[in-house]
């Protein structure tokens, strides 16, 4: 587990009850729902889930990359300024010097008509008044800085010429290139193979490291998050249902979706006879979302209070909260049986 050093008690980036709503004929959907969180500079926070919970959404809405018919509420504080009331070319400041975004597929974010040299002196030249020179050259530093091998003359390279992964070297080096405060990494490894996504994760928590970044990962990979994030918040149906630091959340879950998720990663040392564990059902659709609980109908230990009441957050702890009706006995049961294997 990441124990990350350094970290600021200030927060960085504030959210409070983000929503993401789209109208659809005489309905009103809402994908994501009362999402709050706090990030500090030096932090990592995971939010992690299946696809279709919401985590995409969420990234794009704290970027302000989606636009209408989707409507976006609360607030999104960046050192106390609302992103959400600036003006598209406010915004496009600030996501230029700022905050910015790693995407899922680099090849569909990459021009694949210009070099990676020319879209990343691009990105440095909107972030900065400098020359085109001085920009080549703090293109060259920053691929280097990535690990892309004989960076002078990679920079005049296509996005085809590059392997996946170091076209995604090549999006995290246009990230950085305007001295961002937060990064935003959206599933960054989901198309990389297995020792690729550990070659790229790593080069990922070196550069953060070394520039104090704050950032967000969202991810479906438990694993991922576990080596690289120190808190994690775990949502489903658009909403955060449990938060925990890392090492508590994977010791001591509370919430039945974060528990089920955990017992469905493969284990190394597993009898290969025995059939996976899966979660039953499939995610609701936003604009279906079932009374009560929206995980009621694929929990194993839903009852009746569960498909007629929505739980509240209930807080059990610093950084630690979790929306289920039974947190509190859950938590305590956890705790036991922590405590019984440890003694």
């Amino acid at each position: 587990m990441i124990a990350t050093s350094g970290v600021s008690t200030k927060t960085l980036l504030e959210v409070r009850d983000l929503s993401v709503s789209f109208r659809a004929n005489r309905n009103v959907i809402e994908p994501v729902r009362g999402v709050s969180l706090d990030l500090p500079r030096g932090r990592r926070l995971g939010i992690v889930g299946e696809s279709g919970s919401g985590k995409s959404l969420t990234a794009l809405a704290l970027m302000r990359l989606l636009h209408s018919p989707a409507r976006l509420g609360g607030q999104v504080l960046l050192d106390g300024e609302d992103l959400l009331t600036l003006s598209d070319g406010q915004m496009a400041k600030v996501r230029a010097r700022r905050m910015s975004m790693i995407y899922q597929d680099p090849m569909s974010s990459l021009n694949p008509v210009f070099t990676v040299g020319k879209q990343i002196i691009e990105a440095i030249r909107i972030a900065s008044d400098v020359s085109a020179a001085q920009a080549r050259s703090a293109a060259i530093e920053v691929l280097g800085e990535v690990g892309v091998p004989e960076p002078s003359r990679r920079i005049d390279s296509y996005p085809h010429e590059f392997s996946g992964g170091m076209r995604q070297r090549v999006m995290i080096a246009m990230a950085l290139s305007g001295d961002v405060d937060v990064l935003i990494a959206d599933e960054p490894t989901t198309a990389l193979d297995v020792t690729t996504q550990a070659r790229v994760m790593d080069l990922l928590s070196r550069v953060v490291a070394e520039r104090g970044l704050a950032v967000i990962l969202i991810t479906h990979d438990l694993g991922v998050a576990a080596g690289f994030c120190d808190e994690i918040k775990v949502m489903y149906a658009g909403r955060l249902v449990e938060s925990a630091p890392v090492d508590s959340l994977y010791q001591r879950p509370v919430h039945p979706y974060t528990e089920a998720l955990l017992g469905a990663i493969c284990q190394l040392d597993a009898d290969i006879a025995q059939p996976m564990t899966t979660i039953a059902g499939q995610p609701p659709l936003p604009g279906a979302l079932p009374r009560g609980c929206s995980f009621h109908p694929r929990c194993p230990d839903a009852v009746a209070r569960c498909t007629d009441e929505a739980p509240s957050t209930v807080h059990l702890g610093p950084a630690r909260f979790a929306e289920c009706h039974f947190a509190l006995e859950r938590a305590a049961m956890s705790d036991a049986l922590t405590s019984g294997a440890q003694s």
